[in-house]
């Protein structure tokens, strides 16, 4: 498609479509890995804010302490925005879990009688709620 560079609506839509970015699609992660992350620490706003300003050097942002010694109102910037993002997270965030009918079931237990197994599958659809840690 040629670019008429008189019209700025047709320069626009060829910027527009080289700027478009394809958006992934979400990843299934597999079960023993979301059981291994109870082992991770948890968000963290200092550890996030850390990460991006040490990493503000690649875009070319200066970090550290102004030469008056003054704190980086970049680097203030980005702790505050990073704290309110992860406060809206843990604050009202919602997980809804959604468990669907035809889920294998194994229990284990046991009474007076002795050891007892039971194996089954989920009927109906059955949901529950998280918390973002």
């Amino acid at each position: 498609m040629a670019i008429n560079f008189n019209s700025l609506s047709s320069v626009l839509r060829v910027v527009s479509r080289a700027l478009r970015i394809p958006s992934p699609r979400a990843r299934t992660i597999p079960s023993p890995l979301i059981l291994a992350s109870r082992n991770k620490p948890g968000m963290s706003a200092k550890r996030v804010s850390s990460n991006i300003i040490s990493r503000m050097v690649e875009a070319g942002i200066n970090v550290g302490p102004l030469p008056s010694g003054a704190a980086n109102p970049n680097e203030i910037l980005v702790t505050l925005i990073v704290e309110e993002i992860i406060k809206e997270i843990h604050q009202n965030m919602r997980i809804t879990v959604v468990i669907p009918p035809g889920v294998t079931l194994i229990a284990n237990g046991g009474n007076a009688g002795g050891p007892i197994t039971v194996v089954g599958k989920t009927t109906v659809i059955a949901s529950g709620n998280g918390v973002p840690q």
